[in-house]
């Protein structure tokens, strides 16, 4: 069968938000987008077909040019963590697979980075948390992409033309799939 390959992401409106102030602070808070976050492929397509497995090939996220994360101890994680969760498309179950630790997120090390991933999500191995009996071979899913915890982005630099200006900043995941996204 041919191989798909989709880079899925969540529409803008549902992405990570900052607003660049005036320093200081060296650095704001990103803000939570709508929850959950599908990814949508470039045809607007953000549905699995049931029974499609996904390779999980790679993950980052974007952030506009000019803009860096704010990497401090004392305030920020040097890693952004970027979770996937299936999603049951009709019964909005979420759904449980082994092979991303850390409750099925990965960590970003820096900002326009694509890390590899190079996993496997195995419809019949995806349990339904609600209903164990349940796996990804009996309803279509979705892929939620968001950021486990809130970026901090640098405001050391940032030009004052963009000051009180949004930004977002854009998770995405490329995968590896047999049917088409509907």
């Amino acid at each position: 069968m041919p191989v798909i390959v989709d880079i899925i992401s969540p529409i803008l409106a549902e992405c990570f938000s900052f607003t660049p102030v005036a320093a200081p602070p060296d650095f704001v808070v990103s803000v939570g987008g709508g929850a959950p976050a599908y990814g949508v492929n470039g045809s607007g397509n953000s549905t699995f077909v049931k029974g499609d497995s996904v390779s999980l090939l790679s993950a980052g996220f974007i952030i506009q040019e000019s803009f860096t994360l704010f990497k401090n101890a004392l305030f920020a994680s040097p890693f952004v963590p970027l979770a996937f969760v299936p999603y049951g498309a009709v019964s909005g179950h979420t759904f449980a697979y082994q092979n991303l630790g850390s409750g099925q997120q990965v960590y970003i090390p820096m900002d326009t980075y694509e890390q590899v991933l190079d996993t496997f999500l195995n419809a019949a191995q995806a349990i339904d948390t609600i209903d164990p009996t349940k796996t990804l071979l009996d309803e279509n899913y979705k892929i939620s992409l968001y950021f486990a915890i809130a970026p901090y982005i640098s405001m050391l630099g940032v030009p004052a033309g963009v000051l009180g200006k949004t930004f977002y900043i854009c998770p995405f995941l490329k995968v590896a799939h047999t049917f088409p996204m509907v």
